[in-house]
């Protein structure tokens, strides 16, 4: 069932398409530490299961990559992934496996090799139906995938929001068991659109050509994601972190449902209301890099006021909010830009981000409060590398426009002779027709060959009786002719 939403955006909404925003909220569930967890798993049985989540995620992540890339340089089809009821069955299989690990750690013995095996089942399977949920974004237009992709998001956060109320961890395993058996669902009832591209003259770009143009569009908001992950790590233990009391208030669940909340409406509203001017590309460009700078700013302040205390965190979330959909659309947009592969460019992607975010696990440890420094560290080279970029982007276009403007003066006077030579013109009118055919007025054209506006006069009056033209149109549509005429 599909319906159009707003009559100048033209944006065709599927509510089967919010299973995106149910599997993240699983996600949330299962790997956010939360009381309902710490109060009946021992804190290093929980790390360790969440942990090797990640390592998890980054195996399967290799593993599809492998295979899709081994495809591509082959030229044929992804035969082992090929099946995607086989595969999503087995996918969901393993996360439910891994779901269901932590209710046994909470009941039975061998806790550790439970949960460290638990956890890599839930992280694989997870991370398949993750890259399928890609594979079915990317096939979406830009601005369609964006308004899902903010809708997924405040699905999500409602759902999070709700779960973690949750005072036992039996129903809050089931809430999460729940919430994946219907994302994988509705993955799987979702039909199957087989894009093809139409033929082409042009010459085919390899697949290194394809790559470049993949880390041309993703290196911001990847780095964007990698740095959201690697602070979520960062501050995922609360202890070693010292965010425990900020965790109790009840303004911090607030905080978790309010910020993703305002993100998503901000990007529909602006979606439905300036349609031709806010695209997936302004809201990379401009909304990611604010959001970024200020995640990394915000852990290094603090406030003993609650409602200040509410609104910093709100901010927080609505960065991450907006990171998480800058992403996941980005992503989307380079895979149907490039045709490559979702299973490259969304396993990639998700391996770098599992890294960070065990990067960030394992660094807090170590360096306890110290990694409020290092996110001033992070934000300084961020901010930094966007200022690096800006530049370049310009003295490329600066480049780029005094080429092209060349070119042009390069073919300009070439056709100028060649009309020169064909109806006799003299030196100095030839340097008058091309200081018209650049649109010069006569006083301009007087001051550049130093002679008076009469003479100027009596050159175009020349050059018009040669060329049996009677006016400035004519004489441009002569010299316009010649670029139809192939000369």
């Amino acid at each position: 069932m599909t319906f159009t939403v707003g009559k100048q955006a033209a944006i065709e909404f599927n509510p089967m398409l919010l299973g995106l925003g149910v599997v993240l909220a699983a996600f949330q569930g299962a790997i956010h530490y939360c009381s309902s967890f710490a109060d009946v798993i021992a804190f290093e049985s929980y790390y360790l299961f969440v942990t090797c989540t990640f390592v998890g995620m980054a195996l399967a992540c290799a593993l599809i990559s492998m295979v899709a890339v081994n495809a591509l340089k082959n030229n044929s089809t992804e035969n082992i992934l090929k099946s995607k009821t086989g595969l999503w069955g087995v996918a969901f299989v393993c996360a439910l496996v891994g779901v269901f690990s932590l209710f046994g750690a909470a009941n039975w013995a061998f806790v550790l090799p439970l949960l460290a095996v638990g956890g890599l089942f839930f992280g694989a399977g997870l991370t398949y139906i993750g890259i399928e949920w890609g594979r079915v974004y990317a096939e979406l237009t830009p601005k369609t995938a964006l308004f899902h992709s903010a809708v997924s998001l405040m699905v999500s956060s409602v759902l999070y929001f709700s779960g973690s109320y949750i005072a036992t961890i039996a129903p809050a395993l089931a809430f999460v068991a729940m919430e994946l058996i219907i994302g994988a669902v509705l993955l799987l009832v979702l039909p199957v659109r087989e894009t093809k591209k139409a033929p082409t003259d042009e010459q085919p770009a390899t697949p290194r050509q394809l790559g470049g143009t993949a880390v041309h569009m993703l290196w911001k908001p990847l780095i964007g994601a990698m740095i959201t992950a690697f602070i979520f790590g960062l501050v995922w233990d609360p202890v070693a972190s010292e965010v425990v009391s900020t965790r109790a208030s009840m303004w911090y669940s607030w905080g978790l449902l309010l910020g993703p909340l305002i993100a998503s409406i901000l990007v529909i509203a602006l979606l439905l209301r300036k349609p031709k001017t806010f695209t997936q590309h302004v809201f990379v460009q401009v909304f990611l890099p604010v959001a970024v700078a200020l995640l990394l700013a915000l852990p290094v302040v603090d406030f003993e006021n609650a409602v200040l205390k509410t609104l910093l965190e709100v901010i927080q979330q609505a960065s991450f909010a907006i990171i998480a959909i800058a992403t996941w659309t980005s992503l989307s947009d380079a895979v149907r830009t490039t045709g490559l592969s979702s299973r490259i460019i969304f396993a990639v992607s998700f391996a770098l981000c599992a890294v960070a975010m065990f990067v960030g696990m394992v660094m807090i440890s170590f360096i306890g409060t110290g990694g409020k420094a290092l996110c001033l560290v992070l934000l300084t080279a961020y901010l930094v590398l966007i200022v690096l970029s800006f530049v370049r982007s310009e003295l490329l276009q600066k480049e780029s426009r005094a080429f092209e403007r060349n070119i042009f003066e390069k073919y300009l006077r070439n056709r100028c002779a060649a009309l020169a030579e064909e109806y006799g013109l003299s030196p100095r009118e030839k340097e008058v027709l091309f200081y018209m055919s650049r649109g010069y007025s006569h006083v301009y054209i007087a001051k550049e060959l130093y002679v008076s506006e009469n003479t100027v006069r009596t050159h175009v009056r020349h050059i018009y009786s040669k060329l049996h033209v009677s006016s400035r149109e004519g004489l441009l549509a002569l010299i316009d002719a010649g670029e139809k005429l192939g000369r």
